[in-house]
């Protein structure tokens, strides 16, 4: 190739004589007591390995199924409904969105442009999804987002510390309203439309690039 480490050698045919010194193959342990215990199984016991894997492969399973059905009903809400966003509540949020991925990312270094279809999106969501809300007259309550902080935790190996943190920080919980409000938005609207469901495998769902059959 052209950007070959030897300047000499790049972008010309070479021939490459190769000596083998060693041939390997990944070999599948033993699914037992010491493995068990290896993925945090204190007792060892396989039978509830098996249980945890299933456990998780279910919730993380319904999060995507509940994630793909949002960004659906999301994409339709859009399309079906013409809003004019004002130019500068678009740039706010791009800015704010610039922001926040610097936190997540140190040294991102993106420009607020790079921002500003997401930060449209963002606005006009907010805005359809306030009118629906307003319309089927939809609220919820402190419970319903302490349940989200609560299913959130469960993913984290304090979940009582996560919890504590969570409730205790109004920003955060301002987030989670939100969310929380989004769910209830697409809830109602599924339920007045027709859903169409199709069969798919789990990989299908998990990794719906990797995960097609031919």
């Amino acid at each position: 190739p052209e950007d070959y480490a030897a300047k000499d050698l790049a972008g010309k045919e070479a021939e490459f004589a190769v000596t083998v010194k060693k041939i390997e193959e990944p070999k599948l342990p033993e699914i037992d007591e010491e493995f068990a215990k290896a993925f945090g199984v204190e007792s060892g016991d396989v039978e509830q390995l098996k249980t945890d894997i299933r456990t998780n492969m279910d919730r993380e399973l319904t999060r995507r199924m509940r994630t793909l059905l949002k960004e659906k009903v999301m994409d339709a809400l859009i399309a079906a409904n013409t809003i004019e966003v004002p130019s500068a509540t678009i740039a706010q949020e791009a800015e704010a969105l610039k922001k926040q991925t610097e936190v997540q990312t140190p040294g991102s270094n993106l420009s607020v442009d790079s921002f500003m279809d997401d930060a449209k999106r963002r606005v006009q969501l907010g805005m359809l999804l306030a009118e629906v809300a307003k319309a089927a007259t939809l609220n919820i309550d402190a419970d319903m987002i302490k349940e989200r902080v609560e299913e959130m935790a469960r993913d984290y190996d304090d979940p009582d510390e996560f919890v504590r943190y969570y409730m205790g920080n109004q920003e955060l919980l301002g987030g989670i309203q939100t969310l929380v409000m989004e769910d209830k938005v697409v809830d109602w609207i599924t339920q007045q439309a027709t859903v169409n469901a199709t069969a798919s495998t789990f990989d299908e769902v998990m990794n719906p690039e990797t995960g097609k059959t031919e």
